[in-house]
């Protein structure tokens, strides 16, 4: 895996680049939870602290553990059991967003004799309505379909089935610029299995874990002036001020009162004027 080097504001679409990059050579090598917690950890790291929230344009990269209980598999009753997953999403709007993810989740099968080992990953592309914007405690709805891949070498298992699945959740953003936060998820998963097993499964999950919001949000504008703070070079501007590119407001007859608050622009130079500029 490539190393990460330090990002500059503005370059956060390289940055998740990486991530998907790095999250697919782990599909492909294979995972189990030291990989796991050494790859959260990495991410987190690569990552520069934007302000975030959920705000138009956030980028949202997380890891969570859920509880996860499979249903019956045409007699292999797998066992329920913890699985673990990285995502990654996109904010449309505060209200609307979008995000991938891929989860791992190995367990055994009860039959007869020795319990084989058995695997039901996933991968699943969701949609979401999200509640609340911009308060730091936020409820969102979920929506989806994904590629799940059973697998069991003892069983001559080897299958990827489409599915779909739906569920529901909260987020709890952290401190004033809100770019970490906790979130906890509920889901049930529809997969049509085929090969031995087929038939239809009915899975379901409850789990939480870490996130970060990284980019994206509107620029903080202290004074509503429509210059953002880290541009603005006149700050605490009077609310309805005319102002150039720095913020500071244009006065044309240099009474000492902004255009878009004097009242009587035109006075002569040298006359005193009161608040309102006449």
């Amino acid at each position: 895996m490539e190393d990460f080097p330090k990002i500059a504001p503005g370059d956060e679409l390289p940055v998740i680049r990486r991530w998907f990059i790095a999250l697919a050579l782990f599909k492909e090598t294979g995972m189990n939870r030291t990989r796991f917690a050494v790859m959260a950890v990495l991410l987190c790291c690569a990552l520069p602290a934007f302000a975030g929230g959920g705000e138009k344009g956030d980028w949202e990269i997380g890891a969570y553990l859920a509880q996860f209980s499979p249903d019956s598999y045409n007699g292999l009753d797998p066992k329920s059991g913890t699985s673990y997953g990285l995502r990654g999403g996109y904010f449309f709007t505060p209200k609307w967003s979008v995000e991938g993810a891929y989860e791992w989740f190995s367990t055994e099968a009860d039959i007869n004799g020795p319990n084989p080992d058995m695997d039901l990953n996933s991968l699943s592309f969701n949609g979401l309505w999200n509640f609340r914007a911009p308060k730091k405690l936020r409820w969102f709805l979920t929506l989806g379909f994904g590629r799940e891949y059973t697998k069991s070498s003892s069983l001559d298992l080897d299958e990827a089935d489409w599915g779909y699945n739906f569920g529901g959740g909260v987020r709890w953003y952290f401190g004033k610029k809100r770019t970490w936060g906790i979130r906890g998820d509920a889901r049930w998963i529809k997969t049509d299995v085929g090969g031995s097993v087929d038939q239809n499964e009915d899975n379901y999950e409850i789990g939480g874990g870490l996130f970060m919001s990284v980019g994206g949000g509107e620029p903080t504008d202290s004074d509503k002036d429509g210059v953002p703070d880290k541009k603005d070079k006149c700050g605490g501007t009077p609310k309805g001020a005319m102002v150039d590119s720095t913020g500071c407001p244009k006065d044309s007859d240099g009474d000492g009162v902004p255009d878009g608050v004097d009242k009587c622009p035109g006075t002569p130079k040298g006359w005193k004027v009161d608040s309102t500029g006449c």
